[in-house]
């Protein structure tokens, strides 16, 4: 039966994202594990870092809920596919900045396009699950791209430890523009629409007009147990906010002192084991419910934050990263099942636009934080200012702290839904 379900899986739209997000992830995973350095080394400060984030999210709030507004009325392909395209060439703007008031501009059109493509790439994913197999295709897709990206954090740390930061920095962003037009070539070529679409040109008033009035009606459509979802993730994206992006900095140059490719390799590792035990916790999520495993990693997670905070080797990091990475999984797919379970198909382009909106999550994986939100904006500006002003453990501290809030409120609150939406 599992075997079934990954062939077909595999055969659907769910097969092409996974592939062609693969083929972009040989770069992204170049790039991203090492963002704050780059600001840092482009002669920004860890305020700057947290400053990037908080224009940048600010920049794509409208879009995002203006894409939830595309996805539903226009389809999600032509939407996936125009903003992939632009958010590959946004790459040579990093490529070429000379310092770091440019990452401002690369990250706020970043963030506009990636806000409009967000609702129609996440309605696309989940449209292409069904009740019964819905964790397991969560899985896939957070697992099965991740081969093509496996050595790349090592590879560039090794490049940055003998070129500099900067020079091997910019080679992987040029990696990332050429592998995200390969991705996109591929999405507008091979993507099926997997919703009946609108074909009436209307005018930038009426977009607007029609995007907030069918929010009216989502809004009406969502249950209590969507908005605690909401909530928690909301609760989540800030905890995570305000210091994922300085793992990076307080285990390399501020307090740990690993080595690029040491941190590189230990990114690597981390994908290693997502890609070999996503799928298997994937099918229990299905065989034995959601609830729970939210829970569980949304209470085990600051331990570990905690963990990574004291750690001053590598043996120590790499364990809690990696045990941080295993958690993260058990989270992140179980918390995307469950809130699709809850959602409406005929309006899960614009919850998930709203949801973007906010800034609430439904992945608890605090490696897969990202987008551009209300929340994340607050967040990494709080953030920054902690790290530089405070101290470097402080933002961590903080992100532990409401994260483990997040798992009691959900305790409290989260029910399994008694029907799963197709």
């Amino acid at each position: 039966m599992a075997v079934e379900s990954i062939r077909r899986l595999l055969k659907s739209n769910l097969g092409i994202m996974m592939l062609s997000s693969g083929i972009w992830r040989i770069g992204f995973s170049m790039t991203m594990p090492f963002w704050a350095l780059y600001v840092v080394h482009l002669g920004g400060n860890y305020v700057h870092v947290g400053l990037i984030s908080t224009v940048g999210s600010a920049m794509g709030l409208i879009p995002s809920l203006l894409g939830g507004y595309f996805a539903d009325a226009y389809g999600r392909k032509k939407m996936v596919y125009i903003s992939s395209v632009i958010l590959a060439l946004t790459q040579s703007l990093y490529f070429l900045a000379p310092s770091w008031e440019w990452l401002l501009v690369a990250q706020s059109i970043n963030a506009i396009f990636g806000g409009l493509r967000h609702p129609a790439f996440s309605a696309l994913i989940a449209d292409s699950t069904d009740s019964d197999s819905r964790a397991l295709g969560f899985g896939m897709w957070q697992s099965l791209p991740q081969v093509f990206g496996l050595f790349s954090p090592y590879l560039i740390g090794l490049l940055m430890d003998n070129y500099g930061i900067i020079t091997a920095q910019r080679w992987a962003y040029m990696t990332s523009l050429s592998m995200g037009l390969i991705g996109a070539y591929m999405r507008g070529k091979y993507l099926e629409e997997t919703i009946s679409v609108q074909e009436e040109r209307l005018s930038v008033v009426s977009i607007l007009k029609n995007s907030f009035s069918d929010f009216r009606d989502t809004y009406s459509s969502i249950s209590r147990q969507i908005w605690v979802m909401i909530i928690i993730g909301g609760l989540f994206q800030f905890g995570a906010s305000t210091a994922v992006m300085f793992m990076v900095t307080y285990a390399t140059e501020d307090v740990i002192l690993l080595s690029a490719a040491q941190w590189g390799l230990i990114n690597t590792a981390s994908q290693i084991v997502s890609m070999l035990i996503t799928l298997p916790i994937s099918m229990l999520i299905d065989r034995y419910g959601r609830i729970k495993p939210v829970i569980f990693s949304l209470l085990t997670t600051p331990i570990l934050i905690g963990g990574f905070l004291l750690s001053r080797n590598f043996t120590w990091t790499f364990t809690f990263y990696i045990f941080l990475t295993i958690i993260g999984i058990v989270g992140g797919v179980a918390g995307q099942a469950l809130f699709v379970d809850y959602s409406p198909k005929q309006h899960r382009g614009r919850i998930y636009g709203l949801t973007n909106f906010i800034g609430a999550t439904q992945s608890f994986n605090t490696q897969m934080i990202g987008g551009f939100t209300i929340i994340g904006a607050v967040a990494s500006i709080i953030g920054g200012t902690l790290y530089q002003n405070i101290s470097y453990a402080s933002p961590f501290i903080l992100m532990a702290s409401i994260i483990g809030f997040s798992g009691v409120f959900g305790l409290i609150f989260l029910r399994e839904p008694e029907k799963r939406e197709t």
